[in-house]
């Protein structure tokens, strides 16, 4: 499995939590479930911006990429409040983004020394 197809199988996961009607964490789940929700729709909105950034490319590169425009806007902005609306009107803290952008890189580095002969490559 390269790292592509770990990240779309990580978008398939949260499209599971997220798409299943009357689920484990719908209306009846609360706060809780509300933030729980919020979260994993914006990890899924990073992850299906990486893969398509990355279409022909390498993830790790798109990944510091965001990391690294994120954390400049961040270094300008501060605050954790700091962030900005995209082009289709949705909100993203860079605090938020950053904190995502890390989990991205510990799940690629861990697939890749569990994934059977791509430790190798490492």
């Amino acid at each position: 499995m390269n790292e592509r197809e770990i990240l779309s199988q990580r978008i398939v996961t949260l499209s599971g939590l997220l798409d299943t009607p009357g689920g484990a964490l719908g209306p009846a789940a609360g706060e809780l479930g509300a933030r729980l929700r919020a979260g994993w729709e914006t990890e899924r909105r990073l992850l299906e911006r990486i893969v398509a950034e990355a279409k022909d490319g390498d993830v790790r590169t798109v990944v510091d990429v965001w990391h690294a425009r994120t954390t400049a806007f961040l270094g300008g902005a501060g605050g954790d409040a700091a962030g900005w609306t995209d082009g289709e009107g949705r909100r993203w803290l860079a605090a938020e983004v950053l904190a995502l952008l890390d989990d991205v890189r510990e799940r690629l580095a861990t697939w890749a020394v569990d994934v059977p002969g791509e430790s190798e490559a490492v």
